[in-house]
């Protein structure tokens, strides 16, 4: 999207190849932020892309210093500032904007500094990488290689211990635990421009890994850079188990009648009735940039209300008492699909617990939500008194418009937390179903693990805050309490993307606010050998937690 208000030209410029920015300085008025509101009229383009940035995180974000301090905030402005002086790399400016975005700690804040490597560089040190507590294990790699190194642990790289690889790489991660900045790690290693950024190795210098085999023998792997387009990774047609096997579809459901279990896949929090809104919400033309895709193409989207009908009425008949909701490859979405979720499960106590949540009314959420932003305008005049809200503006408890959302005042009766459910907002009327005629009453098991995030996250702490439900697995790569949905914008002389979180939300639990994960009520990690060998120790558990209760 272009930060630009009305139908303005585009911002867009022409950049040399290299990355070597011909950055004109635009006009005050091609601007969301004018030159003079920046305050650096001598600054050159980089410096003003910075300013920008900085400013529209400002007047966005929720707390743009809670985990990045405003002496540490201030001063790291000042340093960047006098550095994009001179820079003339539009690779580097980019993931020193990430560096600074990344010291916020919120996992929704970031720059699209990926595309921007991709412009000019397509290579890449063709290796996969799986973080199982804290260790890192090669699980695939280019079909040059010897198989043999398959499933070896990564001890040092290029003479640098990896534990201080990952600490030094995470610095560039926007995460908000040790979970989140592993998980990126395994990536960041596949990149010879992030490497070299954080000088990890050299400029065209190859990748050197001291690993030690699952034999346990210690050697070294030599890896070259490769175009993407060139790289043939082995094929890892191996053993998946059986119930478990990850699918490409968002939500999918199998049931095992001899254990009167229903295994649910959930892999994504997003269906038809999300790209409705958003179809809605953001109009034609801003749709088709974000999602690539055109309205008239929703109903090729799976609907999560037809297939929770499908799925309950089918454990209804099958008599089927134990529910198993598998998290552990999903990243999040729409959080309002877990609340439909749960209208099918147990009669929720009369008070039940949900999140609380706090919204920044910006001029960015104005520009990209407009109707949105008009109606929780109107709602908020309309509990404080016409012309009270003024953007930028930081509302801390947007439930009940309070100024706070301490931990007394994070109680829903059963009414309120599903009154989206019921037809009692307007603006989300593609989400309202009927009451469902039985409730699943049996028990239920989630599954966690180190990518489950954002929605699955709020998901799985509101069933375990509320003791609903038994989570199994490992933890996950967000802090429950956190900022979450995202703005997106581009920096107007580099055209460089990004995204910002407005709002944030509170856990149930207000006790747990400070827990840096999500910690699951048994924990259970797979080994190299479970992965490589299609073994489940985690669906494993829950089948024996089954078995005992079965037992005379």
């Amino acid at each position: 999207m272009k930060c630009q208000r009305g139908s303005r030209k585009p911002v867009i410029i022409g950049l040399f190849v290299l990355g070597l920015a011909a950055c004109q300085i635009l006009q005050a008025e091609d601007l969301m932020y004018s030159l003079e509101e920046l305050g650096c009229p001598e600054c050159n383009a980089y410096q003003l892309d910075f300013l920008y940035l900085v400013k529209l995180l400002q007047e966005s974000h929720p707390n743009v210093y809670a985990n990045f301090p405003k002496e540490e905030f201030d001063q790291e402005k000042a340093r960047l500032l006098k550095e994009f002086e001179t820079i003339d790399d539009l690779r580097t400016y980019a993931l020193r904007l990430q560096q600074f975005c990344a010291r916020m700690s919120d996992l929704h804040t970031a720059i699209d500094y990926y595309n921007v490597l991709r412009r000019t560089d397509l290579s890449i040190f063709p290796i996969a990488l799986t973080v199982l507590q804290d260790e890192f294990y090669l699980t695939n790699f280019d079909m040059i290689i010897d198989p043999g190194w398959l499933g070896a642990k990564i001890l040092e790289v290029n003479d640098l211990p990896m534990s201080q690889v990952a600490q030094k790489l995470g610095e560039l991660a926007s995460c908000e635990n040790d979970v989140c900045r592993n998980h990126n790690v395994g990536y960041f290693l596949r990149e010879p421009q992030i490497l070299e950024f954080m000088r990890i190795i050299r400029k065209d210098e190859p990748l050197t890994l001291s690993v030690e085999t699952l034999e346990g023998v210690k050697q070294t792997l030599i890896i070259s850079a490769n175009a993407r387009t060139e790289v043939e990774w082995i094929d890892l047609t191996r053993k998946h188990h059986t119930v478990t096997v990850p699918t490409r579809k968002p939500f999918s459901y199998t049931i095992l009648p001899e254990h009167r279990l229903c295994y649910f896949q959930f892999n994504e929090f997003f269906d038809r009735q999300t790209l409705k809104f958003f179809s809605l919400y953001m109009g034609k033309k801003e749709f088709t940039q974000r999602f690539g895709s055109n309205p008239k193409k929703l109903y090729q989207v799976p609907d999560l209300q037809k297939f929770l009908s499908r799925m309950f009425a089918d454990l209804q008949q099958q008599q089927i008492d134990c529910l198993v909701i598998d998290l552990r490859n999903n990243s999040g979405g729409n959080s309002l699909l877990g609340i439909q979720i749960m209208y099918y499960l147990q009669d929720f106590p009369e008070m039940v617990k949900g999140y609380a949540e706090g919204i920044k009314f910006s001029p960015l959420m104005q520009y990209q939500y407009p109707d949105l932003f008009d109606e929780e305008k109107q709602r908020y005049e309309d509990h404080y008194g016409e012309d009270t809200l003024s953007p930028p503006m930081y509302v801390g408890d947007l439930s009940g418009y309070r100024e706070v959302a301490s931990p007394h005042t994070r109680t829903y009766r059963d009414s309120q937390f599903f009154r989206i459910l019921q037809g009692q907002e307007p603006k989300l009327s593609m989400f309202a179903m009927e009451l469902p005629k039985t409730k699943f009453a049996g028990k239920i098991f989630i599954l966690i693990g180190t990518k489950t995030a954002s929605s699955a996250s709020d998901f799985a702490t509101t069933l375990s805050d509320n003791r609903l439900a038994i989570l199994i697995g490992q933890p996950i790569r967000q802090k429950p309490t956190s900022f979450g949905d995202m703005l997106f914008f581009q920096l107007p002389h580099t055209s460089i993307n990004g995204h910002v979180s407005y709002k944030i939300f509170y856990r149930p639990d207000a006790a747990k606010d400070g827990e840096p994960t999500l910690y699951p009520d048994i924990e259970v990690w797979p080994t190299i050998d479970d992965l490589l060998n299609g073994r489940d120790p985690v669906f494993d558990k829950v089948l024996e937690l089954i078995e005992q209760e079965q037992e005379p």
